[in-house]
C-alpha cells in the first residue's frame, strides 16, 4: 500500500552551493537569535533595579521566536510537509503578534 504525502516541492531547482550556504546562515543566524535572550536574563540578573521587566520578556519572547523560524526553515531548503509548512506560519504569526 502506498503512502501519501502531502509534500510541498520548491518553485525553482537547487543550487548545491547556495542550498549550503542558506542553509549553514539559517543555522548561524539561530544560535545567535537564541544567545539573546540569555545575555537579557544575564543583564537582568546583575542589575539592582530594573523596572521594565516585562518589557525584557516579551523582547525576549520575540527573540526567540524568530530565532525559531530561522530553524524551522532549515526543513524548507528541499520538498517538505505540510505540517513543516504549518509549524513555520504559526511561528511566523506568533512573532508578528508578541
Amino acid at each position: 500500500m502506498m503512502e501519501s504525502c502531502e509534500c510541498i516541492d520548491t518553485p525553482y531547482p537547487p543550487d548545491e552551493l547556495l542550498v549550503k550556504y542558506q542553509y549553514i546562515s539559517d543555522v548561524l543566524i539561530a544560535l545567535a537569535y537564541f544567545s539573546i535572550p540569555v545575555e537579557l536574563i544575564y543583564f537582568v540578573q546583575k542589575s539592582a533595579f530594573f523596572p521594565y521587566r516585562w518589557v525584557l520578556m516579551q523582547f525576549g519572547a520575540f527573540i526567540v521566536l524568530c530565532g525559531a523560524t530561522h530553524f524551522i526553515n532549515l526543513w524548507t531548503f528541499s520538498a517538505h510537509s505540510k505540517a513543516v509548512a504549518v509549524v513555520m506560519t504559526i511561528a511566523k504569526v506568533s512573532c508578528a503578534i508578541v
